[in-house]
């Protein structure tokens, strides 16, 4: 069956569902604008689900993020993205090559397993 979620105009995949049904989180994009997948929540209700929270340019920061999946404590969201981790400066120049070299093994463009906390949207929206 069908689920109610986004809009006509967007593209939702890759749920990851409470063991509980409180709360869904899942990749979302519009493909008419070209945009990137971002993860939003949202919250299972009386009257069915609640409307989706994009969980914000921290967690979405520029990659395409799919393949939510939670975690045993069911708080914590790990994702697949292809955002890549800025480099930060090197105090000499071997170790900015250094840097650069761990760069293009890790963040080469290719999908990569972030995580993050879920609890403040949890605790905000349901106390959960």
């Amino acid at each position: 069956m069908k689920m109610a979620l986004g809009d006509a105009t967007t593209e939702e995949v890759d749920p990851a569902v409470a063991p509980d049904e409180s709360f869904i989180v899942y990749s979302s994009r519009h493909p008419q604008q070209h945009d990137k997948n971002r993860l939003h929540i949202a919250f299972h209700q009386a009257s069915g689900w609640s409307d989706p929270v994009d969980l914000g340019d921290i967690v979405n920061e520029q990659g395409s993020n799919i393949e939510a999946r939670l975690g045993p404590d069911h708080r914590t969201l790990y994702f697949s993205t292809n955002t890549v981790s800025p480099a930060l400066p090197a105090l000499t120049h071997a170790e900015a090559l250094k840097v650069l070299q761990e760069m293009q093994v890790w963040a080469n463009d290719n999908e990569n397993i972030w995580y993050v906390s879920l609890a403040p949207w949890l605790d905000e929206h349901r106390g959960y």
